[in-house]
């Protein structure tokens, strides 16, 4: 082995080292960004406003004088379907940051749509004839 040989092969771990801790430091500032992601939504006629964390977890929940002239019932599913559309937009937010940080057709954008795919229920009013939903993180 050539001396510089070794040195490229010196450089080049070095430079792969390099870029390993500058990905992982993208890492780190991508999940602090992504801890403080907020997703808030309000209904129809505003009687019902959601907001949940990155996760989806509720974190805040308002309901107008108006919200408590509906049924129980409805207004359950409106308190669902609203927090629902939070949960989405905290999941577009969290796509942001993750291309923001990483490139929109990196690996880690994409493994972030997928979960997110699976677990945010998509918009009913998003679907085609056929049923299928036209809106997703894909």
């Amino acid at each position: 082995m050539s001396f510089d040989s070794a040195d490229q092969m010196i450089a080049r771990v070095n430079a792969q080292v390099a870029e390993a801790e500058e990905r992982a430091a993208k890492a780190r500032e991508m999940r602090i960004e992504i801890e403080q992601v907020r997703g808030r939504a309000f209904s129809s006629g505003n009687t019902v406003e959601a907001v949940v964390d990155s996760t989806g977890r509720l974190t805040g929940l308002s309901l107008s004088e108006a919200a408590l002239d509906q049924s129980p019932g409805a207004l359950a599913a409106l308190i669902v379907k609203t927090t629902q559309a939070a949960h989405r937009r905290a999941g577009e937010k969290v796509i942001e940051k993750a291309a923001e940080a990483f490139g929109e057709d990196s690996d880690v954008v994409e493994r972030v749509r997928g979960e997110l795919a699976e677990k945010i229920v998509p918009d009913p009013d998003d679907r085609d004839s056929d049923g299928v939903s036209t809106v997703g993180y894909r």
